[in-house]
């Protein structure tokens, strides 16, 4: 293995070894640091189609769920609809 093949190789593995770290971090539920290790995979390979995509639902899951978390915070006392009650017309 020339200088060249061993650098690829070398850029390969790192590249496999952030994107398996993401999914394992994301895969905790350690949205934020996954994203990090996604976004360091793609510094060295950009074209990796799977953590693109696994960047993309890492980042569009967090987001839902901090809309989630943000909108139950009127678990009590609120209509079907996410209102509370004393702003609720009929």
């Amino acid at each position: 293995m020339d200088t060249i093949d061993h650098c690829y190789y070398v850029t390969d593995c790192v590249c496999v070894a952030w994107g398996n770290l993401a999914n394992v971090l994301n895969a905790d539920g350690r949205s934020m640091e996954a994203e990090h290790a996604y976004k360091a995979a793609l510094r060295h390979r950009s074209n990796m189609a799977d953590v693109h995509y696994n960047l993309y639902v890492s980042v569009s899951s967090s987001l839902t769920l901090q809309i989630f978390t943000k909108n139950s915070a009127f678990c009590d006392g609120t209509s079907q609809y996410g209102v509370p009650e004393n702003l609720t017309t009929g």
